[in-house]
């Protein structure tokens, strides 16, 4: 196995990113190359997704994850948020676009695994991310498989119209980070973002019409994305594969830091899926 690390490339909004490449050592085979998606206040090295690139990769699949360009991450630190000026001026366009870049670059001659890389592109998104996925897999029909792991399942429902309408008066809504107790700002134009790209954003459209094969995977105890957006996702694409892991949390049983060899409990379920999904 290869690792390339903290790979930089240009993302959205002239602001460089950094990725991940995990690349299985062979000369006489072509491989799909699975992107890794993270989630809101997620980043590349959370948890368990090392270990989760070397387990595709003993698989036979090259593996890369990324950090959106404004996760709140920085080159130099891309494992920590550190830039919460960067997290406030994210929006749901930019890491759609930051997908984009880093699709681009795996059909570069920059890509580490482009000798071995048969052309076939998969997405696994998580919660946030799962949701950036399914909007890229519509729109780009390079992308021929998607897992969705406790996805949203619709943008700009999270949050209530008083705080919405607070947000809007004073430009700036406060979220905590649960793990490390930080204060990070959102600016409105996150809100102003989806309100000028609704169509675009617009995820049960783009389930509708997407392409690609899906499998949905959700946790029944999931106490941030309601199971029940699993279910809604199902009913806007019906020929997607639907399983929900019971007592499974947010993050299949992982949390960061993740400090064992064994993948949890929760996820080495889904994993299993996802090899055979794949390699269907």
């Amino acid at each position: 196995m290869k690792i390339f690390k903290n790979i930089i490339i240009e993302g959205s909004r002239n602001k460089k990113t950094s990725l991940d490449v995990f690349m299985p050592e062979v000369n006489s085979k072509k491989l799909p190359v699975i992107i890794f998606v993270h989630g809101f206040k997620g980043f590349k090295d959370w948890g368990h997704f090392n270990l989760l690139a070397k387990r595709f990769c003993e698989n036979e699949f090259v593996f890369l994850k990324f950090n959106f360009s404004y996760n709140g991450t920085s080159i130099a630190k891309p494992d920590e948020i550190v830039d919460s000026e960067s997290f406030g001026q994210n929006n749901i366009s930019t890491e759609l676009n930051d997908l984009g870049c880093v699709i681009d670059f795996v059909f570069s001659n920059y890509f580490p695994a482009k000798n071995i890389f048969n052309s076939k592109i998969f997405l696994i998104g998580h919660s946030r991310g799962g949701a950036i996925a399914l909007l890229k897999a519509h729109e780009d029909k390079r992308i021929l498989k998607v897992i969705s792991l406790a996805s949203v399942n619709e943008f700009g429902h999270f949050f209530s119209a008083e705080i919405t309408n607070e947000w809007e008066l004073k430009g700036v809504h406060y979220i905590e980070n649960a793990r490390t107790k930080q204060v990070l700002p959102m600016y409105y134009q996150y809100i102003n973002d989806l309100k000028k790209n609704q169509e675009i954003l617009n995820v049960p459209l783009a389930l509708k019409k997407m392409s690609a094969e899906l499998l949905i995977v959700h946790g029944s105890n999931d106490d941030a994305v309601n199971c029940k957006c699993a279910y809604e996702i199902k009913d806007w694409k019906l020929d997607a594969e639907l399983m929900i892991i019971e007592n499974a949390n947010h993050t299949f049983g992982a949390k960061h830091p993740w400090i064992s060899n064994e993948l949890p409990a929760e996820t080495k379920l889904w994993f299993e899926r996802a090899i055979t999904f794949f390699q269907q």
